[in-house]
């Protein structure tokens, strides 16, 4: 089979560039897998919702949808399903009844921690096959991935609840 030459032509990135693109499909693996984690699965935009719910409060149906930075009427369809598994509630908010107030449940909640017990203890596993000096020394650079990555992308671990 013939290779395709639409890729042939293109610079090969950094190694530490590969190894981020190795290390972003292993996060993405160990999120999706940490959501089958608490008894109550939910899929991956669900488990956005409550996540968003969880760490910013309760607000309005238009306010999740800014925050997960989708449309209103698919948030309304996931809020429905949220609300029938019983992880969030809605009411019309006392100062504007116009207005639609979503927040996480107790359930919600417990179900958000469940999840990042798990995604916590995977991690905590994999860390633990690490040698003591690699493990400090990750820990020392991490913050500063994180902060280069809030300068190239602010408010993106903020918008991008996972």
């Amino acid at each position: 089979m013939a290779r395709q030459e639409s890729h042939h032509d293109a610079p090969e990135p950094p190694a530490d560039v590969d190894d981020l693109v190795e290390l972003s499909r292993l996060l993405v693996s160990v999120a999706y897998r940490s959501l089958e984690a608490p008894e109550q699965a939910v899929p991956l935009p669900q488990f956005r919702a409550l996540t968003v719910l969880s760490r910013h409060g309760p607000c309005t149906a238009g306010g999740l949808a800014e925050a997960l930075d989708q449309v209103g009427s698919t948030v309304t369809r996931m809020c429905d399903r949220l609300v029938a598994a019983g992880l969030v509630t809605r009411h019309n908010r006392p100062d504007n009844r116009r207005e639609v107030e979503i927040d996480v449940t107790k359930a919600g909640r417990r179900l958000v921690d469940q999840v990042l017990a798990a995604r916590a203890a995977e991690f905590e596993q994999m860390l633990g096959r690490m040698r003591p000096a690699s493990r400090a020394a990750l820990a020392k650079v991490l913050p500063e991935l994180l902060a280069a990555a809030d300068e190239h992308l602010p408010d993106s671990r903020a918008r991008w609840a996972v």
